[in-house]
């Protein structure tokens, strides 16, 4: 066991002297800006080292290294490259080279220590490399490669940097060198930055996706402070007096005399007694392009005004006269409207199956206008047959189709619409009485499929269920309650 400790000790030792003889005399590889001038003794990096593998293998504090080295970060993640030369040892003289070449040493073996067992190596040659990389171009596993020559990387020491991104704020004050490796957000949070879009606005050629945030280019991450004073006053230039026009005598304008012997001619067949609005066909019209024209008629009560048309919408015939509003002195005529449930457009569910009459709503409708408009339904009575709207008429919405009738509304105006409950006293059964009819049907009832389960089994009418419909549209439309 004693022995094996000793050998222990001997191999750490060994290794540890491995180490320490791979210092340099000078350095073998890349050097950084800021390393002292009388270094004399150099380590080249290699693979799994770290600042503290470093110092412990030279007997100097990491403090100590990073004072040598500046250029390496505090956590020894910036700067700190693989095959590159830094300072572990300081001296009266200097081996550092200049910044853009550095020496190619020739090594050639030396003597073997009887003690130890390690063999030592000494630089006899030293000559300065040309910017240049060479390698054996007969590269094998058997002919491996005898000699890399890298140049020392060239590093501008110009101040304030001139290797920069173009387009750079003019106003930057601080400056930082992008490494490999380095983000937007990195960059941001490393300087404490308000945001990436911060960064880009004094960077623009980085691009938002910060594309071009390219290695070895120096960044702006700091402006200055910009001031202004807040004391200047603006003269602003009064404008000439110029005195207003004397005024000038008021001549009324002068309406000319309605003419009561107006005849629509040529007319495209009969029209109503009591037509009193007629429009003139242009070109390339037809009946839909009248009823949005006018906006007050439906093109049913339009075709009913027009009855030569026999229900053909583009039967209009050029500078021809058609009725476009038929109507009692006193009655003015309702908006535009139709009996027939609409095929096209929006319509919300939850609408009575029983509808007879529906109305499209515009951008600036709402509930009790409609009722207002037509004048045979409540307020009450609209949000009842239309439940999607709410109680609070929220849920209206523009270019919609809505039910503004039952049987049994009232087709014209009339000077009080009835209460909600005269309306349910008279169109629909009560909460506790289903529309339901006490003679059996003479033939069987088809059950659909699919249905829900603990469904009534003497069930006679069935309904579709829709997407988003419920259990309260449902019911309202076919005229029962809840319970």
């Amino acid at each position: 066991m004693r022995l094996l400790s000793q050998q222990t000790r001997c191999l750490a030792a060994g290794l540890l002297l491995t180490v320490v003889g791979a210092q340099d005399s000078s350095p073998t590889g890349p050097v950084h800006p800021g390393q002292p001038e009388n270094c004399n003794g150099w380590h080249t990096v290699v693979k799994d080292e770290n600042c503290q593998i470093v110092s412990q293998a030279y007997g100097i504090s990491t403090e100590q290294f990073l004072e040598w080295n500046p250029a390496v970060s505090s956590d020894c993640r910036d700067n700190f490259w693989l095959d590159s030369a830094y300072c572990v040892s300081v001296g009266k003289t200097s081996t550092r080279p200049t910044i853009s070449s550095r020496p190619t040493s020739t090594f050639t073996s030396g003597s073997k220590s009887s003690s130890s067992g390690i063999t030592s190596q000494t630089a006899t040659t030293s000559t300065p490399a040309t910017t240049s990389t060479s390698y054996n171009s007969t590269y094998s596993v058997l002919h491996p490669v005898t000699s890399w020559n890298v140049s020392a990387t060239s590093t501008n020491n110009a101040w304030p940097p001139t290797k920069t991104l173009a387009g750079q704020t003019e106003i930057c004050n601080s400056w930082y060198r992008v490494m490999p490796g380095d983000t937007c957000q990195r960059t941001v949070d490393k300087f404490g930055l308000r945001s990436i879009d911060e960064f880009v606005s004094w960077n623009p050629t980085t691009k938002d996706d910060c594309e071009m945030l390219l290695a070895d280019y120096w960044v702006c991450v700091g402006v200055q402070r910009q001031t202004g004073n807040t004391d200047l006053i603006w003269e602003t230039a009064q404008p000439d007096f110029t005195a207003p026009p004397e005024p000038t005598d008021y001549t009324p304008v002068t309406l000319p005399t309605a003419d009561s012997s107006f005849a629509p001619v040529p007319s495209h067949g009969p029209m109503p007694s009591n037509c009193k609005v007629f429009h003139q066909a242009k070109a390339d019209q037809n009946c839909n392009d009248i009823v949005k024209l006018y906006g007050y008629f439906s093109q049913q009560q339009f075709l009913s005004w027009n009855p030569a048309l026999d229900g053909n919408c583009l039967g209009l015939w050029l500078d021809t006269w058609y009725c476009v509003g038929a109507y009692a002195d006193a009655d003015v005529p309702l908006p535009a409207h139709q009996t027939a449930k609409p095929t096209e457009g929006k319509i919300p569910l939850g609408y009575p199956n029983d509808c007879t009459r529906w109305y499209q709503t515009t951008f600036d409708d709402t509930c009790d206008l409609i009722a207002l408009m037509f004048g045979s339904f409540s307020e009450a009575d609209f949000v009842k047959w239309n439940p999607s709207v709410f109680g609070d008429c929220a849920g209206i919405v523009s270019d919609a189709w809505y039910c503004i009738g039952r049987p049994g509304t009232p087709t014209t105006r009339t000077p009080g619409a009835p209460s909600p409950t005269q309306m349910t006293e008279t169109i629909q059964p009560t909460a506790t009485q289903p529309t339901t009819t006490t003679t059996k049907p003479t033939e069987p009832v088809q059950t659909p499929s699919p249905v829900r389960e603990g469904m009534a089994d003497n069930c006679v009418s069935f309904h579709l269920q829709q997407p988003d419909e419920f259990c309260y549209a449902m019911a309202t439309g076919a005229g029962i309650s809840l319970a």
